[in-house]
């Protein structure tokens, strides 16, 4: 197990990288990654002057992204499932989740609005007592995998 004070690794330290890949190996290391997130540590921070988009103070962002995924062909009466992902914080590291159950095959998400509010709710209280700096994004990234134009332009419209 992890001491709760080694849960915050980072792809900037090399030499922190390359202990641990000398201690666990290349798929021991994923899983130490993976392990760390969800003990909430931060396995990567973006660079400042590589995207100074995401890393303006004055100008906080919130980066969202959304997926469904669907039973496979022939199973019938399954339900589809939805997630929208985000972050919380100002470095746009730390992400949380939210997942719904829905209308199976249905690719437009139906809880799209509570899961944003859920997810912005998380972001204004991480902002205010943690970090804090004032609560709300400035400006929104919203990605959406694998969907069409057609798609996306109803959904828009539809909202």
């Amino acid at each position: 197990m992890l001491p709760r004070e080694g849960a915050v690794l980072c792809e900037r330290h090399a030499e922190v990288r390359l202990r641990l890949y000398s201690l666990f190996g290349n798929t021991n290391l994923t899983v130490c990654y993976r392990v760390n997130v969800k003990l909430g540590g931060v396995n990567v921070v973006p660079d400042a002057k590589d995207v100074p988009f995401l890393s303006n103070a004055t100008q906080p962002v919130l980066v969202l992204g959304a997926d469904t995924i669907h039973p496979p062909p022939g199973a019938e009466g399954r339900p589809s499932f939805s997630a929208v992902v985000g972050n919380v914080d100002g470095n746009v590291s730390k992400y949380i989740a939210t997942s719904r159950v829905q209308t199976s095959r249905k690719e437009m998400i139906e809880d799209m609005c509570e899961m944003t509010k859920y997810i912005l709710q998380m972001y204004n209280k991480f902002r205010t007592n943690v970090e804090k700096k004032p609560g709300y994004p400035k400006r929104v990234v919203f990605y959406r995998y694998e969907i069409s134009r057609l798609v996306c332009m109803l959904a828009v419209l539809t909202t």
